[in-house]
C-alpha cells in the first residue's frame, strides 16, 4: 500500500480514461484488493450511526414530502457494513425486517458473523463481497445505507455504488449516502496531506504513530502570521487521541483515497444514474436558523430567490460544511411527489431526548427565565423560550420513550394558554431546528422495545456487550435510539446484566450478587442494581 499512496488521484483518473474495459476492471480489482488488505490490517471500529438508521431516514423523508416504506418489515441493504455495528442493531430491533450487509474486509465480516450467531439473529446476512459486483439475485431493497464509503473509494467505485442504488433500490425506497464535502473538508485536507508528507519522510506511509507526530506542530508550532493558525490549532485538538482511535486516523487521513466533493457536483453525479438528492437526512442542518438568528437574517437576504441545491450550496460555504448525509431517491419518485421540506409536518412525528436540567436563573416570582440543559453528549443547551422549557422537561421525564408532535402541542396549549395554535406550531419548528432530538415517523416505525408495555434490556444488546468485552471485538453496543456505547462493566455489573437479560426479578438478582460476594449486603446489592439500571435507562439500553 505504501507505493500506491504516492500516486495522485488526478493521474489515476486521466490514465484510466484511456484504458479499455478489461484494463479498467483489472485496475479496479487491484484497488479493491488493496482496500480489503487495508481494512483487514486495521479494522474500522464498527459503530451504529443514528442518521443512517431507516427509522430516521423515513422520518426525514416525511418532512421532505416523500413517503417511503414502513421500517418494521423493510428489506435493508448496507454497503460497507464493516463488522455489522450499524446493521446488526437494525436486525435486533426490527425482527420482521430483512437485513443484508456487504463489506470487502473478510476479517470484519467474520467478526460480525460471529456476533450474529451468538445473538441468535436469523433475519440478517453479512456477505464478504464487493458492492461493485453485487449479484442481481439479491433483489430490491426498501432502504440502502452507504455510510462512510463514498469519499474513500475512487470514482470508478463511486459509480458502482450509484449503479447499485439505481438497480437495487425499490421504486418507493430511499438510500442514505454520506460523504465528506467541501468547503469544510479543505481544512481537513491540510492535516491529511501533512500527515502523508511527514510519514513519507520516514518511509512509513501507513504508520499512525508517525502521523500523529504532526499534530503538536499544528497546535504549538504555527507562526503568528499564519492566517489559518487558529482554525488549524482548533482542528488539531479535535482529532481524537488514544490507541483506540488509531483506526480513525488510518482510514480518515492515511487511506489512498479520500475524495470530498461539493454538494452540487454530487447531485450531478446522481442525475447520471436517474437518482435525486432530496436533502440532508439531518434536515435541521439545512436551515440557517440552526446557526443563529443574526446569521439567518444575513443569509436570507443574500440567498433570496435561490432554492434547492443552489441555496444549500451557498449555506455549505457559509457554515464550512465538512460532512453530508444525503437522502437519495429515484428521480421518478421525486418528480411525482415534489419533495420539499415542510416543517408543518413535524406534528406527525415522534420525538425523544434526554435533557437534564443543569442550571437555571429565575425571576422575582421564582419562575425560570433561562434554563441550561445537558444532553447525553454533554452538550449544554441554553433555552429561554418557556414553551421549549416545558417540552424539554416533559421529554426528559418520558425518556427513552417518545412523545408525538401533536401531544407536545397539546401539552404546550395547556401549560401556556396565552399562545394560539399557530404560535405553538412555530415554536415546535424552532425547537426542531435548534435542539438535537431523536425522531421517528410513527409508532409503527419504533422498535418494539420503545412501544407500550416493554421493560428490560433492549433486544440484542446483551450478547454484543459480552462479546465486545470478552473478545475485544471492534464493534460497539447500541441503544434503542441507535446511539453507540462502549461502556465497560465490572464483575458485579455483569452479573446484574445477566440477570436482566434472563428476565430474573430483583430478588433473584440480589441473591446472585450476594452469593457471588458475601461481603455485599442486600441493601448494597439493591443499590448496585438501581444505579446500573438508571444508567442503562439514561443511555436507552434499558427501557
Amino acid at each position: 500500500m505504501g507505493e500506491k499512496r504516492a500516486c495522485s488521484l488526478k493521474g489515476f483518473e486521466s490514465e484510466s480514461s484511456s484504458l479499455d474495459q478489461l484494463a479498467m476492471q483489472k485496475l479496479e480489482s487491484q484497488f479493491l484488493a488493496g482496500l480489503a488488505e487495508s481494512y483487514d490490517r486495521q479494522p474500522y471500529f464498527s459503530n451504529v450511526f443514528p442518521w443512517s438508521a431507516p427509522g430516521y431516514v423515513r422520518a426525514a423523508a416525511h418532512l421532505y414530502g416523500v413517503d417511503t416504506p414502513p421500517v418494521a418489515t423493510a428489506r435493508i441493504l448496507e454497503l460497507g457494513c464493516a463488522a455489522g455495528g450499524n446493521c446488526i442493531p437494525i436486525a435486533s430491533l426490527y425482527p420482521d425486517a430483512e437485513v443484508v450487509g456487504v463489506d470487502i474486509s473478510a476479517r470484519q465480516i467474520a467478526v460480525g458473523q460471529r456476533v450474529i450467531k451468538q445473538a441468535g439473529l436469523t433475519n440478517i446476512r453479512l456477505l464478504n463481497h464487493c458492492f461493485s459486483r453485487l449479484p442481481k439475485a439479491l433483489g430490491q431493497f426498501d432502504y440502502i445505507i452507504a455510510h462512510g464509503v463514498w469519499s474513500w473509494v475512487p470514482e470508478v467505485v463511486q459509480q458502482a455504488l450509484l449503479r447499485v442504488c439505481q438497480q437495487h433500490l425499490h421504486p418507493q425506497g430511499a438510500a442514505y449516502i454520506s460523504f465528506n464535502t467541501y468547503p469544510g473538508w479543505k481544512l481537513q485536507e491540510v492535516f491529511r496531506e501533512a500527515m502523508l508528507f511527514h510519514c513519507q519522510q520516514y518511509g512509513t506511509p501507513t504508520q499512525v504513530d508517525r502521523a500523529r507526530e504532526i499534530l503538536p506542530f499544528f497546535m504549538h508550532g504555527l507562526a503568528a502570521e499564519n492566517p489559518l493558525g487558529e482554525a488549524l490549532a482548533t482542528q488539531a485538538q479535535a482529532i481524537p487521541e488514544g490507541a483506540e482511535n488509531d483506526y480513525y486516523i488510518a482510514h480518515e487521513y492515511l487511506e489512498l483515497h479520500n475524495l470530498p466533493i461539493y454538494l452540487q457536483d454530487f447531485v450531478q453525479r446522481l442525475s447520471r444514474h436517474r437518482l435525486y438528492h432530496v436533502g440532508d437526512v439531518e434536515l435541521r442542518n439545512e436551515y440557517p436558523q440552526r446557526y443563529g438568528d443574526e446569521f439567518a437574517q444575513h443569509f436570507e437576504l443574500f440567498a433570496q430567490g435561490h432554492q434547492g441545491v443552489v441555496r444549500q450550496q451557498y449555506l455549505d460555504f457559509a457554515v464550512g460544511r465538512q460532512f453530508r448525509k444525503s437522502l437519495v431517491v429515484h428521480q421518478a419518485l421525486a418528480e411525482r411527489q415534489q419533495p420539499q421540506a415542510d416543517l408543518t409536518r413535524l406534528e406527525d412525528l415522534l420525538f425523544a431526548g434526554w435533557f437534564e436540567l443543569h442550571q437555571q436563573s429565575t425571576d422575582a416570582h421564582e419562575q425560570p427565565i433561562v434554563c441550561f440543559y445537558r444532553s447525553l453528549k454533554q452538550e449544554t443547551l441554553r433555552v429561554a423560550d418557556p414553551v421549549h422549557q416545558t417540552w424539554l422537561q416533559y421529554l426528559h421525564e418520558c425518556w427513552p420513550r417518545p412523545v408525538s408532535g401533536r401531544d407536545l402541542l397539546r401539552i404546550a396549549a395547556q401549560a401556556h394558554p396565552e399562545y394560539d395554535h399557530r404560535t405553538l406550531r412555530h415554536c415546535l419548528q424552532r425547537l426542531y431546528v435548534q435542539v438535537p432530538l431523536k425522531l421517528s415517523r410513527s409508532y409503527e416505525d419504533l422498535p418494539l422495545c420503545l412501544q407500550d408495555l416493554y421493560e428490560g434490556l433492549i433486544p440484542g444488546v446483551y450478547p454484543l456487550m459480552m462479546a465486545r468485552q470478552d473478545q475485544g471485538l471492534e464493534i460497539g453496543d447500541f441503544s434503542a435510539w441507535f446511539q453507540s456505547s462502549t461502556a465497560q462493566f465490572n464483575a458485579v455489573q455483569r452479573l446484574i446484566l445477566t440477570g436482566l437479560e434472563q428476565r430474573h426479578d430483583w430478588t433473584q438478582i440480589i441473591d446472585a450478587v450476594c452469593a457471588y460476594d458475601p461481603e455485599i449486603g442486600r441493601a448494597e446489592a439493591q443499590q448496585a442494581i438501581d444505579d446500573l439500571v438508571a444508567n442503562l435507562r439514561k443511555y436507552a439500553l434499558y427501557v
